[in-house]
């Protein structure tokens, strides 16, 4: 397990946003008439959700 400042080294470090870093405008929830969609931005291949 990491510690608080591993990861912060992690995620500070510029290769990680020249690697990962996204700059859309198209993230978030949309709700419309037919629904709600919700658009997410990931760098690993799975991400699990949970809506309450």
């Amino acid at each position: 397990m990491r510690t608080a400042a591993e990861w912060k080294r992690y995620y500070s470090n510029p290769e990680f946003h020249e690697k990962y870093f996204y700059e859309g405008k198209d993230l978030g929830m949309s709700c419309t008439e037919e629904g709600t969609s919700s658009f997410l931005w990931s760098p690993w291949q799975e991400v699990f959700l949970n809506f309450y």
